[in-house]
């Protein structure tokens, strides 16, 4: 036998050892889900009242001001905040129709 060919056998053993190994550990405990977590697909639905706010941010800088546009993506309304004035400056009440 040539030292490639044992090679590509050692290689296809430990392939299956570990494959072996890794499935006995899986179900014993050590990669087995943990007591306090559903199982897997069983997660229960998160039912929300009201739409949760999301922002987006979008900000810029120059050598001589920065500032950023903060965007509620729900509502459209629409806020300039910036270094030179130090304050949040609503500039869009909601979305336009």
């Amino acid at each position: 036998m040539t030292s490639t060919r044992s090679n590509v056998l050692y290689l296809a053993l430990g392939l299956v050892l570990g494959l072996l190994l890794a499935n006995l550990l899986a179900g014993t405990g050590a990669l087995a889900q943990p007591a306090n977590q559903p199982e897997r697909g069983k997660e229960p639905m998160i039912t929300r009242t009201a739409p949760m706010p999301h922002y987006a941010i979008s900000a810029y800088g120059t050598s001589n001001a920065s500032g950023c546009y903060i965007i509620d993506t729900t509502t459209g309304e629409t806020w300039h905040a910036d270094t030179y004035s130090e304050r949040t400056k609503k500039v869009v009440e909601k979305l336009a129709p």
